[in-house]
């Protein structure tokens, strides 16, 4: 999860998850959901239903950026409206490892190593800049 301000003081928590059925390999749902922790009281003020599980999620330029099974999605979120989804990046078998500096993002993957991206954010999209497909 990630500890982030959105807009004042308000301090929010995100969290993702996944549900594994015992008859499948891998979860097929899982859920983003967003806390608002107001000093004393920790009470969950948005949340969103995903194919598949949240493996990792971290903050890019003011936005919820998580790693959902095979792709990599950007989220904006106001409490007042909740989430809703920006642009998704489908090159991944598996985004298991996000870290984000600026608008550029390095996404571990499970088979495919890694991949540098940029969030073009004027534009709404993710867009890969670097490969390695070792």
């Amino acid at each position: 999860g990630i500890n982030a301000e959105y807009g004042g003081n308000t301090e929010y928590f995100v969290v993702g998850t996944g549900y594994l059925n015992e008859d499948e390999s891998e979860p097929k749902v899982g859920r983003l959901l967003v806390f608002r922790w107001d000093g004393t009281n920790l009470r969950q003020v948005a949340g969103t239903e995903v194919m598949g599980a949240v493996n990792c999620v971290t903050e890019v330029c003011g936005k919820i950026l998580a790693g959902v099974n095979n792709k990599v999605t950007v989220f904006e979120f106001k409490e007042d409206e909740g989430l809703k989804v920006e642009c998704k990046y489908h090159n991944t078998l598996m985004a298991l490892y996000l870290r984000a500096r600026g608008r550029f993002i390095l996404v571990g993957d499970l088979l495919r190593s890694m991949a540098l991206l940029v969030y073009r954010q004027l534009e709404g999209r993710l867009e890969d800049i670097a490969k390695d497909y070792r």
